[in-house]
């Protein structure tokens, strides 16, 4: 995982990260902390702090964050932001005009328990003199940190002033644990670049212990209005799902007859929990029927959640006139389609038809009309009922007419209730309508464009109705026309830029403006879509496929594009592909040209169900682009019965201790999590192996399925039916019943491996042999034995020069207590070159066994050709103010570099007067500094100090604070640039070693220590030798492997 977030990051910022790579889930190595307080965790990049961290306040448990903004001169009493590397320098003149922003992120405790609430304070300091525009943060990690971030979090971002800081806290449930750690990764962006990118990413981790909490509580309707829980206000039936705690686990809860649920005793941390109550509107902890809460203790044992009626989640209702054009005194006809969804039967359902609407809930609507006894409707069922109204005059005189209703039902809240429109035209009135065409290119009403020739279109027909040209001032008029709604739209060489609607009034006061742009395409032109939708079947079991076939033809003169569709109010169909509708997807569209038809076909189910039967409905319109001359015929409705199926689902999880194949006496697994997701309509469920091993899901919906089993007690594995640990299936209503889950023990009781690197050291080009030492100490043959790796950077591809055991090689046969050595290679690269280093780690999996539990191993080699230059500075905050003075920066102190790979040190100096000090010409890598004398980093893990290649313009500071005496590293032979020579023997190309860094203030030490560390790091001894003869001397130098 980290190292995935920080390769993320280094994609991100297009640099190099000063990041210690770690495999997922790697152990700390001999030099990383397991154990950061507050600060960026050992395998992040260290940090160029100039301004203070903030100080963490207490907040509620729910997720909370606080945002300043401040400039470089304001006082801050706040706790100090932890160090971060910077790359190699910048092109001086672009450095000058980019800005230069830094990040550092902290923890606010320097370990936690599952269900703790973590607050991360996150520093992010603008270093030059250039405001930072468009600044965003990117989070990643363990912890929960959705819409904490105010404008770092949106597109446009936030702007930091030159020498300015931003600090956010964010404060978060535990989502997981890895290596028994949290991590938290955040990287930053300035848009049009940053001067110094590798600062931009923080990476901080601390250690977790696991705990317990417990979730339960009450939901219920406040039936008498009086704001608290009474008797027999408890509601039954209410689905709890809940998901998270550290380790995962997943879980349903029903509430019983008096509104009760308990999960009993979780696994602490984050979880995401959803209610979910056909009729009513769950309000849960945070107020909302989804939320994210961290359980931990008894804080959420008895909580009490208020659930209010909401009639529009369950009763769905479509509308359709019999005409599309009516004369005033026709008889309206109209179709009302009521669909309840939900779990009880809705009785005195009615309709209100509010302003703007001419027709609707009167007399002729019989019970569905306005203070009428109102229509019932069963669960899971749909009522279709006819009305009638008369065409009004006052809809003659507007040329059209329209419902717009709002339906109710008897004891549900008038709020949160479905509505549904319908419309058509009125013939008989005339009226005049007028408009101006523009051209607005830049926005605003733009200017006026004479000759254009406006059309005037039927609505629902396309047909053209009228045209006129607008004058000298753009203005045109469209008179004596049947009063109504029209379309239009211009004929060359000018297009419309949107849909119009263009109205006709008795009045004459219709009209509108109608912007335009030059018709380079033939956009003139329209597309007209017809739409129809038809199911395979009339009637469906639970288990059987939902087929829809929508079917769209373009009748226009152009073609249509952005062709989306829209759902209903009352369609509870839903394809079960993850694509939703494809092609048709909102946010994608699809393309369908004049005279073309084009078929889309989908498989779905009902998005819910209750009780025994319900109805699939499927409802909408198709939308497209650039205007479709009749919306009218764009529309669709069809339904069909549901008749639900359910199946038995049980087995067994048995751990095979003498491997046979078979459960025998004993051997049943308990305490495994068995988790069923799949069904239709899509449901989730998850019970625990009982003593004997055994599990039951007694009426799990039929459909297809997909299985999961937790790992089971002393580590033993799952393989499932399938042997990986995941089972795929079709549930019918015969069931799936005693099926056996065998489980194995994990691939390293009898696989190990290693991996290590032949050479020491190797530059770009070179091929890097190593060595896979793999033994197989059980009693069985291992078949195909793979490794799958990872390197610094994220993936590693080792398709090539891996054979047998790549992982897309058909892998290594091991015979029992047989060891087999195999030779592989990685070609260096320049990337491996400017970083110093090449580092791998692999997990090495077998046939037949599941991947979790496989063992791993991982080398790292230095990588030669580069050197780098960085300074650094030691201070000491004496006066806690977090403003360094003159007499807080540690002057000759000895600073030694230690080289982590080989964990040796290469080189030493002595700060000068102001705390500064300065490693040049060294090889490019991964460092740290060792700081001699009575001194200790302020935070536990920092001191990480890492040199690519060319030179840094930004320096590292590091806070110190007194310590333990620190004793003097033994200078080693440095890391060369070239292969080692071989005594007596010169290597062309190779410059003699020299010294020399900018010398610093004596103070009293040794001659070393006065004029710094050279290139090469020699020793005293080594360099007066060299000097009076010439003489090497040559060192032993370790490899650290992992």
């Amino acid at each position: 995982m980290l190292a995935l977030l920080m390769s993320a990051a280094m994609a991100t910022t297009a640099a190099a990260q000063e990041t210690d790579p770690v495999s997922p889930s790697a152990e700390p190595t001999a030099t990383e902390s397991a154990v950061p307080t507050s600060t960026p965790d050992p395998t992040s990049p260290e940090a160029t702090t100039t301004e203070p961290a903030p100080t963490t306040t207490e907040s509620s448990p729910s997720e909370t964050s606080t945002d300043t903004t401040t400039s470089s001169e304001s006082t801050s009493s706040s706790a100090p932001a932890t160090s971060t590397s910077t790359t190699p320098s910048q092109p001086a003149k672009a450095a000058a005009q980019l800005p230069n922003v830094g990040v550092t992120a902290s923890f606010d405790k320097a370990e936690y328990v599952t269900g703790d609430d973590v607050r991360v304070t996150v520093r992010i300091t603008n270093n030059s003199d250039v405001d930072a525009k468009g600044v965003r943060a990117y989070a990643s990690g363990h912890i929960d940190n959705y819409g904490q971030w105010g404008d770092l979090g949106q597109d446009g971002g936030a702007t930091i002033p030159a020498r300015g800081v931003r600090e956010v806290t964010i404060t978060g449930a535990i989502l997981g644990v890895e290596g028994g750690e949290i991590s938290f990764a955040v990287n930053v962006v300035v848009d049009g670049g940053d001067a110094d990118q590798v600062d931009n990413f923080d990476l901080v981790s601390a250690p977790v212990a696991p705990a317990k909490g417990r979730f339960g509580g009450m939901i219920y309707s406040d039936h008498n209005g009086n704001g608290a829980f009474d008797s027999g206000e408890g509601i039954t039936g209410v689905q709890v799902g809940i998901q998270g705690g550290v380790p995962y686990s997943s879980d349903v809860r029903y509430t019983d007859s008096a509104g009760r649920f308990d999960f009993g005793e979780l696994n602490a941390g984050g979880y995401s929990v959803s209610y979910s109550a056909h009729g009513y509107s769950i309000s849960g902890v945070t107020g909302s029927d989804r939320e994210t809460l961290n359980i931990g203790g008894d804080r959420y044992a008895a909580v009490k959640l208020l659930a209010t009626r909401s009639l529009d989640q369950f009763l769905g209702v479509n509308m359709r006139l019999d005409k599309t054009t009516y004369a005033v005194g026709d008889t309206v006809s109209t179709r009302v389609t009521l669909t309840n969804r939900g779990p009880q039967p809705l009785s005195g359902v009615t309709a209100s038809c509010g302003m703007g609407s001419s027709i609707g809930g009167g007399v002729g609507w019989g019970d569905l009309a306005t203070g009428g006894p109102g229509v019932s409707v069963p669960a899971g069922h749909s009522v279709v009922v006819s009305v009638t109204d008369v065409v009004p005059e006052s809809a003659g005189a507007a040329g059209f007419l329209s419902a717009s209703c709002s339906f109710l039902a008897a004891g549900y809240s008038t709020s949160g209730v479905p509505r549904a429109e319908a419309s058509a035209r009125v013939s008989g009135a005339l009226g005049s309508g007028h408009g101006s065409v523009r051209h607005a290119p830049d926005g605003g009403l733009g200017a006026a464009v004479a000759g254009v020739k406006v059309l005037l279109l039927d609505e629902h027909t396309g047909a053209t109705v009228a045209e006129t040209v607008s004058d000298s001032e753009g203005e045109f008029r469209f008179s004596d026309l049947p009063v109504g709604i029209y379309d239009v739209r211009t004929d060359g060489p000018w297009v419309v830029t949107s849909y119009n609607r263009f109205p006709i009034r008795a009045d004459g006061l219709g009209g509108a403006y109608l912007f335009v742009q030059p018709d380079e395409a033939g956009q003139g032109r329209l597309a007209n879509l017809k739409v129809s939708v038809s199911f395979d079947r009339d009637t469906y079991t639970s288990d059987q496929p939902v087929k829809a076939t929508v079917t769209v033809t373009n009748i226009g003169s152009a073609a249509a594009k952005n062709v989306r569709l829209l759902t209903g109010p009352s369609s509870n169909y839903w394809p079960e592909t993850g694509g939703g509708w494809g092609e048709l997807e909102y946010s994608r569209g699809t393309t369908v040209e004049a005279g073309q038809t084009r078929t889309f076909e989908f498989v779905g189910n009902p998005m819910s169900m209750t009780g025994d039967s319900a109805t699939v409905v499927f409802e909408g319109g198709l939308l497209a682009e650039p205007q479709d001359m009749n919306r009218d015929n764009n529309s669709f409705f069809v339904q069909a019965s549901v008749t639900k199926v359910v199946g038995e689902y049980s087995g067994m999880v048995f751990a095979d201790k003498n491997g046979n194949g078979s459960a025998d006496e004993g051997e049943g697994l308990s305490g495994v999590q068995v988790s069923a997701t799949g069904g239709r309509p899509l449901s989730m469920r998850s019970t625990t192996t009982d003593a004997d091993g055994r599990f039951a899901f007694d009426d799990l919906r039929a459909g297809q399925y997909a299985v999961y089993f937790s790992e089971g007690a002393h580590g033993w594995i799952p393989l499932g039916e399938s042997g990986d640990g995941y089972d795929r299936f079709t549930l019918t209503a015969e069931g799936r019943k005693n099926v056996a889950i065998r489980a194995v023990r994990p691939l390293t009781d009898v696989l190990s491996g290693t991996f290590e690197f032949t050479a020491d050291s190797y530059k770009v080009g070179e091929s890097a042999k190593a060595m896979v030492t793999l033994t197989n100490s059980g009693t069985a043959e291992l078949k195909g034995v793979r490794a799958n790796c990872w390197s610094g950077d994220g993936y590693h591809d080792n398709t090539k020069g891996w054979f047998p055991i790549g992982h897309t090689d058909p892998g290594a046969d091991l015979e029992p207590s047989e060891t087999r050595t195999f030779e592989v290679a990685d070609i260096i690269t320049d990337f491996d070159r400017e970083l110093g280093y090449h580092d791998v780690g692999c997990e090495f999996v077998a046939n037949g066994h599941p991947d979790t539990g496989a063992p791993r191993a991982r080398d790292s080699v230095l990588v030669l050709g580069a050197l780098g230059t960085r300074s650094g500075e030691l201070v000491h905050d004496a006066n806690g103010d977090w403003e360094i003075g003159d007499d807080e920066r540690l002057a000759g102190v000895k600073v030694q570099l230690v080289n982590m790979t080989t964990d040796e040190a290469i080189a030493e100096t002595r700060t000068d007067a102001a705390g500064r000090f300065t490693f040049s010409d060294v090889q490019a890598g991964r460092y740290r500094v060792h700081v001699v004398g009575p001194w200790a980093f302020k935070w536990e893990g920092d001191g990480r100090f890492y040199i690519f290649a060319g030179e840094s313009e930004y320096d590292a500071r590091f806070f110190m604070v007194p310590g333990p005496e620190q004793p003097e590293l033994p200078i080693v032979k440095p890391v060369p640039t070239e292969p080692t020579p071989v005594p007596g023997v010169p290597t062309p190309g190779v410059p003699a070693p020299q010294a020399g860094v900018a010398p610093t203030a004596s103070t009293g030490g040794d001659e070393l220590a006065q004029t710094g560390a050279s290139v090469l790091g020699l020793t005293v001894l080594g360099l007066a030798v060299l000097m009076a003869g010439g003489i090497t001397v040559m060192a032993t130098k370790r490899r650290r492997t992992y």
